[in-house]
């Protein structure tokens, strides 16, 4: 048995980060960026960031390339990364993960953001240490088929 956790909005707080990113995307486009109220209901409906800023470049008349949307939307998280030294982590449900290895529980992080990101925003929320040596199962993980589990 073992404990799996997720990474975005289970153990840190990424949300003003990501929504950072999708601000300064929208600036790089020549786009007016989401209210935090539109941003939370597209993550709500479970859009993709290139489905959430294609839609958005239409309702403002305009077309995008899907390529140059990748470019704009990485270079936001770049820019948002850099600009967020520390995010804060969620605490109850780090206390979990730590309980767990403390008592000799296998952990592991799984997420659908790429490695680079899990590693960043563990740093920044200082759990870097707290899961070294633990299966990290990530989106570009190499063999991975399926970025979510299948309820069927």
């Amino acid at each position: 048995a073992a404990l799996l956790f997720d990474l975005d909005g289970t153990l840190v707080d990424t949300l003003p980060v990501i929504f950072s990113a999708y601000s300064i995307a929208f600036r790089q486009l020549g786009l007016e960026p989401l209210s935090w109220d539109d941003f939370l209901g597209r993550l709500a409906r479970n859009t993709t960031a290139l489905t959430t800023l294609s839609a958005h470049a239409t309702s403002q008349g305009l077309q995008f390339e899907r390529r140059q949307l990748q470019d704009a939307l990485r270079e936001g998280f770049v820019q948002a990364i850099t600009a967020a030294p520390s995010v804060p982590a969620i605490e109850p449900t780090v206390a979990a993960a730590r309980a767990a290895r403390e008592r000799g529980t296998p952990i592991a992080l799984v997420t659908a953001s790429p490695s680079d990101w899990a590693e960043r925003m563990l740093g920044a929320a200082g759990l870097a240490t707290l899961f070294s040596g633990c299966v990290t199962v990530t989106r570009d993980t190499a063999g991975l088929q399926r970025q979510k589990p299948d309820p069927a």
